[in-house]
């Protein structure tokens, strides 16, 4: 099933697209992206320029302090390195302390499909609310975004010699929030022990609904 974007504009953020130069074109994208609950299979290249931002998804919410993993399926039609990275402080900007996964010393296998699997851990300073996710793959056989396949969030320039010329960039939104969603007094209300105090026996009347799990402590 392919996703049809709402927005080939990435503003507020840096552009990240590709301009296919050199004289031919090679097809290297992102299939799959599976992060929480995003599960987007988009399968082929995005349109040229090559860049999409997924608004039109459900945004998947992401608990400050928990661990969740990133599952990536890429294809690579030549040497390629990747990142993905998220707008933790929301300042518009993919700083280097945001990349959250990405290869740094080789390139991706060449000729097929690379998979990625990783646990990431959302920050406990995240600021709350809703920000931008990015992943992108670039095919960067000269290092012009740095070596070793440290591949950065935007473009160089508009320069047909260091714009990226290969790839595929896709942008998410996520909600950044914390574990306690539910309101304290509903919280209290939802659940009522008896007697009070207790002799023997305990009661509990429940009404939660869902797995609740219960701590109980003198």
């Amino acid at each position: 099933h392919h996703m049809q974007a709402q927005s080939t504009n990435p503003a507020p953020y840096c552009d990240a697209s590709f301009d296919d130069a050199q004289g031919f074109f090679v097809d290297d994208h992102i299939n799959t992206v599976a992060f929480g609950t995003i599960n987007n299979n988009s399968g082929s290249q995005f349109a040229a320029p090559h860049y999409v931002f997924y608004n039109n998804l459900s945004v998947a919410n992401f608990v400050r302090g928990n661990t969740y993993t990133l599952d990536l399926n890429m294809t690579t039609a030549g040497g390629c390195g990747y990142g993905v990275w998220i707008d933790f402080n929301q300042n518009n900007t993919f700083e280097t302390t945001e990349k959250i996964e990405g290869n740094t010393n080789n390139m991706l296998p060449v000729g097929g499909a690379a998979t990625v699997n990783q646990s990431i851990l959302i920050p406990l300073n995240a600021v709350l609310g809703t920000t931008r996710m990015r992943v992108r793959i670039v095919e960067d056989d000269f290092f012009t975004q740095g070596t070793n396949f440290n591949i950065l969030p935007c473009n160089v320039s508009t320069s047909a010699t260091d714009v990226m010329d290969w790839g595929e960039t896709e942008d998410y939104s996520i909600n950044i929030t914390t574990a306690t969603d539910l309101n304290d007094n509903l919280l209290s209300n939802a659940l009522v022990s008896y007697p009070n105090p207790v002799t023997s026996a305990i009661g509990f009347n429940q009404q939660l609904t869902g797995v609740i799990a219960y701590k109980i402590f003198n």
